[in-house]
C-alpha cells in the first residue's frame, strides 16, 4: 500500500498499491467493500472528490 485516503465523513477510506489495485474499506462493518485493478503500474495516489460523494 503505497497511497490512503478516507471519505469526508470517515466511515470509509481507499487503498492504493504499487500492483495497481484499489481497494475500498468499510470501518464501520470492518471490512473489504470493493476491489478493482485499476492500473497496470501501479496506484501512487488517490483521493475522494467531495462533490461526488454527495
Amino acid at each position: 500500500i503505497v497511497a490512503c485516503s478516507f471519505t469526508p465523513c470517515g466511515q470509509l477510506f481507499i487503498t492504493g498499491s504499487t500492483y495497481g489495485d484499489l481497494r475500498l474499506w468499510d470501518l464501520n462493518m470492518n471490512h473489504l467493500h470493493a476491489e478493482k485493478n485499476a492500473h497496470d503500474l501501479g496506484v501512487s495516489c488517490c483521493q475522494f472528490a467531495p462533490q461526488i460523494m454527495k
